[in-house]
């Protein structure tokens, strides 16, 4: 099976992974140190410099204790990184989506939000959480702040949300009207008497009503298992214009592969595919491959989501 990578060039660049301070965009230490003797002294102006990534907080820090030991006092820590001056801004508010189960197939399970704002806007910052439906009905809608330096927790228990949530899922809309987030971020648990598995949210199209101008493919790998697993594909549409006709397609490491239809979804509807229904080889456990969803067109705020339904243990990834 051919594998895509996002960078082509790179996979061929003669350099061990031990060469990059940045393994998103592959940018190597020595491209970094140039940037850094020819005068950039922040993250904004390595990102301006270079293509490393500086999202990421796994780079990010590399970046940061490079430009600290090679300039000391002289290195500007920066919590946030502003556009330059005329460039166009996200209008706001931009929503971030995450899925909640509320007793989701009958289980005992729950979801938890937490919203974490360390170095993120210096005020408090106030947000609205809705709870969607899976055909995009907002049904309950709550107002919270959190401070600087400190995180939110909004418990959505089995007993409040499921009454609201017929298909035991739906999704956490959280809307921030702040222009520049920082690292704030909500993240969510999915809870159960065995487990907590947590992940992040997934932001909307930064322009709902405009098309993204390239394609990003949304993949779920699938590894063996022994004992076999569920498997779901989450996804909520984030773009005005209606997903129709999209599958979902099963392909294994030999290369045979085998397709699902999604259903049309609207803007802010959302719905989860138990893949393993569709795919038995996935909750066999007995081969690896992946799933994607064809065609690459749409912007979503995607989900993996696994199940062993023995033990109750839950496990979520953003796409």
């Amino acid at each position: 099976m051919t594998i895509p990578t996002r960078n082509p060039s790179a996979q061929n660049a003669p350099h061990s992974q031990a060469a990059f301070a940045c393994h998103c965009k592959h940018v190597t230490y020595g491209t970094v140190d140039e940037a850094i003797s020819a005068g950039a002294t922040s993250i904004t102006d390595l990102q301006r410099e270079t293509t490393a990534c500086t999202r990421c907080f796994g780079c990010r820090h590399e970046l940061e204790r490079m430009l600290e030991e090679k300039l000391g006092s002289r290195f500007e820590h920066q919590a946030t990184i502003t556009l330059p001056e005329g460039m166009a801004k996200t209008s706001l508010p931009r929503p971030m989506y995450m899925p909640v189960l509320a007793g989701y197939s009958g289980l005992d399970v729950w979801t938890r939000v937490i919203v974490f704002n360390f170095q993120g806007p210096p005020e408090p910052a106030p947000f609205r959480l809705d709870i969607l439906r899976a055909d995009g009905e907002r049904v309950r809608a709550s107002n919270h702040v959190v401070a600087s330096g400190a995180s939110t927790v909004v418990d959505l228990p089995t007993a409040e949300i499921a009454p609201l949530l017929p298909d035991g899922f739906g999704v956490a809309k959280l809307v921030l009207e702040v222009a520049e987030v920082g690292s704030l971020r909500p993240y969510f648990h999915f809870i159960s008497p065995t487990c907590i598995s947590s992940t992040h949210e997934k932001t909307g199209a930064p322009k709902p009503t405009v098309g993204k101008g390239r394609n990003y493919h949304w993949i779920f790998p699938i590894g063996t298992c022994p004992n076999g697993e569920e498997a779901f594909f989450f996804c909520t549409n984030t773009q005005m214009d209606p997903m129709d006709g999209q599958s979902l397609i099963w392909q294994n490491d030999a290369g045979d592969s085998a397709a699902t239809p999604v259903p049309r979804l609207e803007f802010d509807q959302s719905v989860c595919i138990p893949a393993h229904e569709s795919f038995p080889a996935i909750e066999a456990g007995a081969e690896s491959g992946a799933v994607r969803l064809e065609p690459a067109d749409h912007v979503v705020a995607g989900f993996m989501i696994r199940l062993d339904r023995e033990r109750q243990l839950w496990r979520v990834q953003h796409l």
